[in-house]
């Protein structure tokens, strides 16, 4: 059995290295934590601007 208290490291683009223990990579590795990787964020809606309507009258 190997050591139980043995740490990874995991490379982050804004963090950089992470260590992670056994039990954190247990989690990180479980599929329903796996799929969340699918999941992808909205990063730009482009939002067409209405035309103003309204009339301006002096």
């Amino acid at each position: 059995m190997g050591d139980s208290h043995r740490t990874y490291e995991i490379r982050c683009p804004i963090y950089g290295f992470i260590q992670i223990n056994d039990w954190e990579r247990e989690i990180i590795n479980h599929p329903c934590f796996q799929r969340l990787r699918r999941i992808r964020q909205i990063t730009f809606i482009p939002v067409p601007c209405t035309p103003v309507s309204s009339i301006r009258l002096a």
